[in-house]
């Protein structure tokens, strides 16, 4: 029996479960290595990561590594951060406890300061532009290797 799901719900699971199905098969295989043979279970995953990032260019799979890409990596992150707690820095002294906290409250503080001095807006601009210059640079310089003869031809380039 199928179930019966509503339109969007059915679309967005037949969206992003391709993508989704590779993810979870790699984070599988890291861990299974990882217990069996030792190892840091991120660079397993990472290993993997690397060695099927072909796939990503196939239209059916993008949108789910895309969505676990960010938000479950997100959700991990911060599910990873939780793990250090107010009671776990407090049992280790208040001098810890002051030692972290300042470093935290002088972070931000040299973070406000350097972007104050540097305009980030400016930079991150000119990263960016260099960026996308790069892109199409690369992106020309693919499509004269498919034609062979270096004559550009028209077509999409992505």
């Amino acid at each position: 029996m199928l179930l019966k799901l509503p339109g969007r719900i059915w679309l967005a699971l037949r969206r992003y479960a391709p993508g989704t199905l590779v993810c979870i098969a790699i984070a599988l295989a890291a861990i299974f290595l990882s217990a069996h043979f030792g190892g840091p279970l991120l660079l397993y995953a990472l290993l993997f990561g690397l060695s099927f990032h072909f796939l990503n260019k196939h239209a059916s799979v993008k949108p789910g590594v895309d969505f676990c890409g960010r938000s479950v990596l997100r959700i991990g992150v911060a599910l990873l951060g939780a793990r250090i707690t107010v009671g776990q820095v407090v049992n280790l002294g208040s001098a810890v406890a002051v030692v972290i906290f300042s470093g935290l409250v002088l972070t931000i503080l040299f973070g406000v300061w350097a972007a104050s001095r540097l305009g980030p807006w400016k930079q991150l601009n000119q990263a960016n532009t260099a960026g996308e210059k790069y892109d199409q640079q690369s992106k020309e310089r693919d499509v004269k290797e498919k034609t062979g003869n270096g004559e550009m031809i028209e077509s999409k380039l992505d």
